[in-house]
């Protein structure tokens, strides 16, 4: 999935028992880190939390914000890696999304290109903000 500078991402992970596969409680809140293409250290780290606890058991959520000021970039790939614990026994889950790369207003140009004038050659001949 692509997304763009500043919008919302939601993860989500279950956890289920080592032993019969039953859907469980983590020990703790599991983990996540979120890492840029190959780099070694995270951008972001935190915690999932409960989601519905009351009807679900093991399910767990966090909503991060896409944004520069958070260390993303346009035209980068992200994995978030997700730890969880079930009685002492580690389990793991990899996200993967993509960020938008630079975004063209197709609009603004139609607009723009709209207000050229050309000769019978396609050369431009005027533009409203220009003369040749």
């Amino acid at each position: 999935m692509f997304y763009s500078i500043d919008d919302l991402i939601t993860f989500t992970c279950n956890t289920h028992s080592p032993s019969t596969g039953a859907a469980t409680d983590a020990d703790s809140d599991p983990a996540y880190r979120v890492y840029e293409e190959e780099t070694t250290s995270p951008i972001l780290t935190g915690v999932l939390s409960k989601l519905d606890d009351s009807n679900t058991v093991g399910f767990y959520s966090e909503q991060i914000t896409l944004s520069a000021a958070n260390g993303f970039e346009n035209g980068k790939d992200y994995n978030i890696y997700i730890a969880a614990a079930v009685g002492a026994i580690t389990g793991t889950k990899n996200i993967h999304f993509r960020m938008k790369a630079l975004e063209t207003n197709v609009s603004s140009i139609k607009t723009q290109t709209d207000k050229l004038t050309y000769d019978s050659d396609n050369y431009i001949l005027s533009h409203p903000s220009t003369s040749v």
